[in-house]
């Protein structure tokens, strides 16, 4: 009885000691790959990959909330009305341009590729409206 405070003193160094040379002995994390010559360790570094979500998966959208999610109805009167839109912008560009190239009365060969260009959108913005309007 006189000794158990000396030894639980001691053991209880003994066994913080011992943590302490575990702690200190420790190496990196350690990857062994087989080779000819034995296995090698070499320190790797573990990183966290943090994953974005896209949008339409984000905490801010929420199909449940959102009617062209499900509804295709919906969906094809939205469809339609971003292709008509594509349409009346590509006229307003044609329009605005032929305005503005025949104020001086002149059109410059850079003027005359921007019309083409410009004609050329909006035919494509007609071919894919018509497209579909012949789908649906």
């Amino acid at each position: 009885m006189r000794y158990t405070k000396r030894f639980g003193i001691i053991l209880a160094a003994i066994v913080f000691l011992s943590a302490i040379v575990f702690v200190a002995e420790t190496s990196a994390q350690t990857r062994n790959s087989i080779r000819a010559g034995g296995g090698s360790s070499r320190p790797t570094v573990n990183r966290r990959v943090y994953y974005r979500r896209p949008f339409y998966r984000s905490r801010f959208y929420d199909p449940f909330y959102d009617p062209y999610f499900y509804d295709p109805y919906l969906s094809v009167q939205r469809e339609k009305y971003y292709k008509e839109k594509a349409v009346r912008d590509a006229k307003r560009e044609i329009a605005i341009h032929e305005e503005k190239y025949s104020r001086d009365g002149v059109i410059t060969e850079k003027e005359r590729k921007q019309m083409i260009d410009d004609k050329g959108d909006h035919a494509k913005a007609v071919r894919s409206l018509q497209k579909f309007n012949a789908d649906y």
